[in-house]
């Protein structure tokens, strides 16, 4: 009777310590460590579904701006000049025709396959900045979302520039290598309605006058050469301030100025920058380009 007893007790104490061990062991609460992990981290780390849709959107402007610049350079290396038109809002030209003669002019001076497109950069849901690199060198190009479609932005917007670059739609007094300006005030911007070519030279030289028709009040105006290129004025001399009125009809009193350093080719032009102070008054002039 004393060993079942025993035996009994001993069977006891081992049930008793099995279930303290048991109730003793920890619970995790997995859903708990989830919602902890979560609220732990950083504000920075945890993107919200604007946020994505934001940055998406991001990235396929850029995308599609890219693309449209990539489409414009293979369009102009292929000479499929009226595919190029449909890319483009360019305000250099007052009819497609002439738009499509110029850009036959362009694709004779410039290796569109060699430009690069590098980059983008979106300014606004309307707006993006593609860098192309030519020749080594970088430039940003403006693409515009217009209605469901991205175009490329060619042309500073200068009436100066649609005048000299429309010759015959446009009447002007200008003869060939001749500028002339009347009342220019400061900042205004005129551009030579005559283009002219470079020869083995490399330089050009302009002659002419200026005057305010006031006495004490001096002409000044800043001079130099552009060339037309594909998207837009390349400038390609240091540009020549004169200072100080000069007389129509005394060739003595005229200024001369030269300009080296200028590829021989054709499409270039002078530019003229009203730099007249006081504020309101404007200086008349006129001048050749002379060219070797």
């Amino acid at each position: 009777m004393k060993k079942k007893w025993f035996t009994l007790l001993a069977t006891l104490t081992m049930v008793a310590a099995l279930g303290t061990s048991v109730s003793a062991a920890p619970v995790v609460d997995q859903s708990t460590d989830a919602v902890s992990a979560v609220s732990s981290a950083s504000p920075s780390d945890v993107l919200t579904k604007d946020q994505a849709t934001s940055e998406s959107a991001v990235d396929q402007s850029e995308q599609e701006a890219q693309k449209v610049v990539t489409k414009y350079l293979t369009a102009m290396h292929e000479k499929n000049f009226s595919d190029a038109v449909s890319l483009v809002k360019d305000s250099r030209y007052l009819s497609e025709e002439k738009q499509i003669q110029k850009y036959e002019e362009y694709s004779k001076k410039t290796d569109f396959d060699k430009i690069e497109v590098v980059g983008a950069q979106k300014e606004s849901d309307s707006s993006v900045a593609v860098t192309i690199k030519e020749d080594g060198e970088k430039q940003n190009l403006k693409v515009l979302k217009d209605g469901e479609e991205w175009k490329l932005v060619l042309g500073d917007g200068n009436p100066a520039t649609v005048k000299a670059l429309n010759p015959s739609e446009i009447s002007t007094n200008a003869a060939v290598d001749y500028y002339r300006l009347s009342g220019v005030q400061y900042g205004t911007v005129l551009i030579g309605g005559d283009a002219f070519s470079i020869g083995s030279s490399h330089s050009a030289t302009i002659k002419g006058w200026q005057d305010t028709g006031i006495n004490g009040v001096e002409a000044k105006n800043k001079y130099e050469i552009v060339e037309d290129v594909w998207n837009g004025w390349k400038d390609w001399s240091v540009p020549e301030k004169i200072y100080g009125n000069s007389s129509e009809n005394n060739s003595k009193t005229w200024y001369s100025r030269t300009f080296d350093g200028i590829p021989p080719g054709s499409g270039y032009h002078i530019r003229i920058t009203g730099l007249t102070q006081p504020q309101g008054y404007g200086a008349s002039g006129a001048g050749n380009v002379y060219v070797n």
